[in-house]
C-alpha cells in the first residue's frame, strides 16, 4: 500500500505488542522485515502501554471502527490500522483517529483510500 503510494507525506508507526499468547516474544526478524517502507517506525512495546493508552479514545462513539470492530473498540486495541489527518498531535491524551480497522487484513482499502488523498512532501 505505501509503495503505491510513495510521494504520500505520511508517518507510519508500527507497534508490536503482547496481546494473544502466541506473543510472548518480541517479533521475530522475519516479522518486522514485511514493513520495508522508509517512512514506517517499528517498536516493541511489551507491556501493551500503546493499547492501553487508546482504550478510552477508542472507546468514543465518534470513532467509526470499520471492518471487525472487536479488534478497535475491545480493549486492548490490537492487530488494527489508526489514520489521522496531518498535524494530528497527541496532547494530554491520543488524538482520535478518522479511520479505525480492524484487522490490519481488512484494513487496505480503507487506508489506500486516505494515502491517495494524503498530502505530498512540499519541496
Amino acid at each position: 500500500m505505501l509503495a503505491r503510494n510513495p510521494n504520500a507525506d505520511v508517518r507510519v508507526y508500527v507497534v508490536w505488542e503482547e496481546i494473544t499468547f502466541s506473543d510472548w516474544t518480541p517479533p521475530s526478524n522475519d516479522s518486522i522485515a514485511r514493513m520495508t517502507d522508509l517512512r514506517a517506525r517499528q517498536y516493541y512495546d511489551a507491556n501493551t502501554l500503546v493499547a492501553k493508552a487508546w482504550k478510552d479514545v477508542l472507546a468514543r462513539d465518534s470513532v467509526a471502527a470499520q471492518g471487525d470492530a472487536t479488534y478497535v473498540k475491545n480493549p486492548p486495541a490490537w492487530d488494527c490500522a489508526l489514520y489521522f489527518p496531518a498535524g494530528a498531535q497527541w496532547a494530554a491524551e491520543p488524538p482520535a483517529p478518522t479511520i479505525a480497522v480492524g484487522p490490519i487484513v481488512s484494513a487496505e482499502d480503507a487506508l489506500a483510500a486516505a494515502l491517495t488523498v494524503a498530502p505530498s512532501p512540499q519541496p
